[in-house]
């Protein structure tokens, strides 16, 4: 099935944790700051300590797509090949 409609890209706002190394970490991204840290940190304890090596909270905006592959170039071998098949 091929269409030609696009769908268009969707926004939403929340939480991700940040490593040390500045890093965002999409996997723990969540609505609310306490389900991003609880989403890798379960115990207030292991969150303190990782806090002090570095770790943060961040408030992100999130774009969500449907990835569209296309070729930038071809090469004057692809085109061959690419017309030699299509004969």
């Amino acid at each position: 099935m091929t269409s030609k409609r696009q769908i268009p890209a969707a926004f939403t706002k929340g939480y991700v944790l940040c490593s040390p190394s500045g890093k965002l970490q999409p996997n723990t991204w969540s609505e609310t700051a306490a389900r991003a840290v609880a989403s890798k940190y379960r115990k207030r304890e292991t969150w303190e300590k990782a806090q002090r090596r570095g770790w943060s909270v961040q408030f992100v905006y999130v774009r969500f797509f449907i990835p569209v592959f296309k070729a930038t170039f071809t090469t004057t071998e692809i085109s061959e090949a690419y017309d030699a098949e299509n004969i």
